[in-house]
């Protein structure tokens, strides 16, 4: 049975757009595929008309922004469970079905999310992430401000998603981040932590390379947000008083780019992996660190910390 509607926001994505597509196309549980063409001009829509799929459709975007695309698509959704995949990402070619099954005989959850898989541009695997554990309710750390895993793992009812207004625009980034916190407040959250989305780190995307104060104080912003809604409170944005930026709050969270966030995982795994005595598993991991963020003086040091206390 198709029960799910997967929007892809698009702006000059002919590269992978195809790919990300033809991803979400592959699921018999898909029932519509919305592309939210925000200003392309390198024919990404034409793209999506070659896929020959009439599941496709093609709406345009209001070029305001990452949140008001999503929503566009949003709005023009009909299927009762939505999933966003980004136009460089992929939805992984198991589980989508196993999840909308979970949801029809879990009505008092609102989402279902799962793990991710990190992928160089070229689309090899580099490291899973949000993998480990049992599957679990993740209402609480949500709702403490703290997110597990990337917004394209999740599986949400499409009432919910309209029923918190989508995602907010006035969050230039980290708008992903917020959907997650609020939509927690809506209801309980499953995860379940198979892969379930490829996320592919490259040149072409600021919000994967590059960290920024700038999308640090956003995504602060988002969790203290979340701390004014715990307590009770409507929180700034919601009351009318969206908060200015403050380079202070940015710099006192720290920016750490996807590319040096999932390096810095990488190296967690390499020593995990050597402690356990996978010694040549340790060096793998070690040397993808390093691989997908080589100016990082941390990741040379670790490596040679690696290759020292391999001798031992």
């Amino acid at each position: 049975m198709s029960r799910v509607g997967v929007i892809v926001p698009v702006r000059n994505g002919a590269g992978t757009l195809s790919e990300a597509l033809a991803s979400a196309l592959a699921h018999d549980s898909v029932a519509e595929v919305i592309v939210v063409d925000d200003g392309s001009t390198d024919g990404s829509d034409e793209i999506a008309r070659r896929m020959g799929d009439d599941r496709i459709r093609i709406v345009p975007g209001p070029c305001s922004g990452i949140s008001d695309a999503f929503n566009a698509g949003l709005d023009a959704a009909h299927a009762p469970y939505i999933v966003r995949c980004d136009a460089d990402d992929r939805i992984a070619s198991e589980g989508l079905s196993d999840r909308c099954d979970w949801l029809d005989t879990h009505r008092d959850y609102v989402a279902v999310s799962g793990g991710f898989a990190a992928m160089t541009a070229r689309g090899r695997h580099l490291v899973d992430l949000a993998d480990e554990g049992e599957p679990r309710e993740a209402t609480d750390a949500l709702r403490e401000g703290h997110t597990l895993t990337h917004f394209g793992t999740w599986l949400t009812r499409r009432e919910t998603l309209v029923a918190v207004g989508g995602a907010r625009s006035w969050f230039v980034t980290a708008e992903d981040i917020d959907l997650q916190l609020r939509l927690a407040g809506q209801g309980r959250v499953w995860h379940d932590p198979r892969v379930t989305y490829f996320y592919r780190l490259h040149g072409g995307s600021i919000t994967h390379t590059q960290a920024t104060p700038e999308r640090a104080f956003y995504e602060t912003t988002a969790r203290r947000l979340a701390s004014q809604r715990r307590m009770g409170e409507t929180d700034d944005l919601e009351a009318g008083h969206p908060p200015a930026f403050d380079p202070r709050l940015a710099k006192a969270e720290g920016a750490m780019s996807a590319t040096g966030h999932v390096a810095s995982l990488l190296g967690g795994r390499a020593w995990r992996s050597l402690r356990e005595g996978r010694k040549d598993l340790a060096l793998r991991y070690m040397l993808r660190s390093v691989r997908i963020d080589p100016l990082s003086v941390p990741r040379w040091q670790g490596l040679m910390k690696m290759l020292l206390a391999r001798r031992k």
